[in-house]
């Protein structure tokens, strides 16, 4: 296989004994890119789905290949779930041990109404916006679909498109008044 030596555990004229690391080589033939996924999120998440990796601004076509069972947790004491994803056609501008965005394309939905995430609240008897009706903000309670980090899908019964619909910043600044 190709490859390439990611790290060398020995140096020149040093003795080692049997079984001793010497070093250790990546295969660029098959380069995984691993990823934390949200407790919120990991449910959506399945081997076999479509993903984008973006290194260094090149984009890769890739696919989740393995999704861990067992939860970890990060410095804050969130859950996350590790998962897999496999660049297609690896190529020689991937550099091991980057960063990398990874989009994982987990459901779609075509001709439906959405609203930018940040409008999106989200209390205890459900997910709601704010928007502006004969001049009074008003709290519309919403019913929500397929949603990622830019925008939200909206039942279009919950809310007609020709309302004002405020983020928290121009609620703050109208707070309800004519």
């Amino acid at each position: 296989f190709n490859g390439v030596i990611t790290k060398v555990s020995v140096v020149e004229g040093a003795t080692t004994a049997l079984g001793t690391e010497l070093f250790t080589l990546q295969n660029t033939d098959k380069v995984d890119v691993n990823v934390n996924v949200s407790k919120y999120d990991y449910d959506k998440v399945k081997e076999g789905q479509s993903a984008e990796i973006t290194l260094a601004g090149k984009t890769y076509e890739g696919e989740v290949t393995n999704i861990s069972h067992i939860a970890t947790q990060n410095e804050k004491g969130a859950s996350l779930i590790s998962a897999d994803v496999r660049i297609k056609n690896p190529d020689e501008d991937i550099f091991f041990g980057v960063d990398a965005k990874v989009t994982i394309h987990a459901e779609e939905a075509d001709d439906v109404v959405v609203l930018p995430a940040e409008v999106v609240n989200i209390g205890k008897t459900g997910s709601f916006c704010y928007v502006i009706e004969n001049g009074v903000i008003t709290k519309k309670d919403i019913t929500t679909g397929i949603s990622s980090d830019e925008y939200v899908e909206v039942t279009p019964n919950n809310i007609r498109l020709r309302k004002k619909i405020l983020n928290t910043e121009q609620r703050k600044k109208f707070d309800g008044r004519k």
